[in-house]
């Protein structure tokens, strides 16, 4: 019997061996993929530090457009107060060449009706001393070199008009470039910045994943250590058992060697497999090996991201000008606000979003995403949109085509009003768009 003991213990601790083999072989499977895990969990971290790094130096680009955008407000408010000095001046000298214009056709029509000139002759040949002459020669002097002097003065104040207005378009051309410009500037910033935390979010998407990969092969980690732990205290169990049932039978064998001695007893024939004849060997346990491929779960089907949907232009095509233009008139004379979206002030971009959004038709926010979402027109009706740029490279101005030559539209000389291409535009148009 002792020797069954000491039999199912050496068979015990053979097959706790057979089976834990397999357990720590899993355990550094699982330790190596956490090691991989780890690995990519920083490369995605650092790649994650790279890109927010960039995303910083995009949002202080913006910030400093922004500034820039201030300070063109300033000077677009110091110009518009120029403007209108001028604009006075421009009244003023109008009015006072209006007014020579009307003294010099009565002057002119005097002259042709009384025969001025021969009036001038016969008032200084009737002198009756030369001293009278002279002094009525100068006297003549005087008169035709103030009319002389009035016509010089005319042709003065005109040409200060011109220059005036001159001055005046340059400044307007100025600021609708600086504006243009900013707002292509950061309509690209803009895009850079989506862009960038496009990347940053998936970044962190891939990072959770992976950590949550580590995670799994860390319970499995744990489990499996679990189980070594319970099969190396069984081992040491199935040990001790194997030292008891050998000194057992070392006691037992002394006994009966004394007893055989002294009584002479039948010697019990072993059978072949190490038990007593009347003995029936225990059987032998299958091992059960655990399976040391982790069972990933089949992962969720990824669904696509669905194309935006074009507003379904009303019949007819395009917008309805008669909607547009009811909402956009009682606009004009809201001031140009770079950034402005609301009535307390618009840019260009911001107007069109402003008014087509009232009409119930939604369009993107800056003036080259506005361009590339709409469909694409060569006869402008008026509702389309009409795109300019003042660059040469993105659009940078957005306004409503009205017919004919004018739009209307939020310059920044002007604010929300018409405008006729003939005066600046013309040359930069670049396109028609409708919605």
């Amino acid at each position: 019997m002792n020797k069954k003991l000491m039999n199912i213990a050496i068979l015990g601790t053979i097959t706790f061996s057979s089976m834990i083999l397999p357990i720590v072989s899993h355990a550094d499977s699982v330790e190596t993929q956490i090691q991989e895990q780890d690995s990519k969990i920083n490369s995605l971290k650092s790649k994650s530090t790279s890109v927010q790094s960039d995303l910083e130096t995009v949002e202080s680009s913006i910030s400093n457009n922004e500034a820039k955008a201030k300070g063109l407000l300033k000077e677009i408010q110091a110009a518009n107060s120029e403007m209108k000095q001028l604009d006075e001046d421009i009244t003023t000298l109008t009015a006072k060449i209006d007014q020579r214009n009307d003294q010099l056709k009565e002057q002119a029509r005097s002259v042709q009706v009384t025969g001025d000139s021969q009036n001038y002759l016969e008032f200084i040949i009737s002198a009756e001393s030369l001293s009278d002459v002279i002094g009525r020669i100068d006297v003549v002097g005087k008169m035709v070199s103030a009319n002389r002097g009035l016509v010089q003065q005319q042709v003065a104040d005109k040409e200060a008009v011109k220059t005036k207005k001159d001055e005046t378009q340059k400044k307007v051309n100025q600021q609708n470039t600086l504006a243009g410009q900013l707002e292509s500037t950061q309509s690209k910033l803009e895009k850079q910045k989506m862009e960038k935390e496009v990347v940053v979010a998936q970044l962190a998407a891939d990072t959770a994943t992976a950590e949550g990969d580590k995670a799994k092969f860390l319970a499995q980690k744990a489990e499996a250590e679990k189980q070594v732990a319970a099969f190396t205290s069984a081992k040491e169990e199935s040990a001790k058992a194997v030292q008891l049932a050998s000194a057992t039978t070392k006691e037992t064998a002394d006994s009966s060697s004394t007893k055989d001695s002294e009584q002479s007893a039948p010697t019990l024939v072993a059978n072949n497999n190490g038990t007593s004849g009347n003995s029936t060997p225990a059987p032998t346990p299958t091992p059960v090996k655990p399976d040391p491929t982790p069972v990933k779960p089949d992962p969720a089907p990824v669904k696509p991201d669905p194309e935006p949907v074009k507003p379904t232009p009303p019949a007819g095509g395009g917008a309805s000008w008669s909607n547009l233009q009811a909402i956009a008139n009682p606009l004009q004379g809201i001031p140009y606000l770079w950034g402005g979206t609301t009535t307390n002030g618009f840019d260009c971009s911001g107007f069109t979003q402003y008014v087509f959004a009232r009409a119930g038709i939604s369009i993107p926010r800056v003036a080259s995403a506005q361009y590339a979402a709409s469909t694409k027109v060569s006869n402008p009706q008026p509702g389309d949109l009409v795109f300019f740029s003042q660059s040469g490279g993105e659009i940078d101005h957005v306004g409503i085509y009205a017919g004919g030559s004018t739009f209307i539209g939020s310059q920044s000389s002007s604010g929300v009003a018409y405008a006729n291409y003939a005066y600046y535009w013309d040359k930069f148009i670049v396109g028609y768009g409708r919605y």
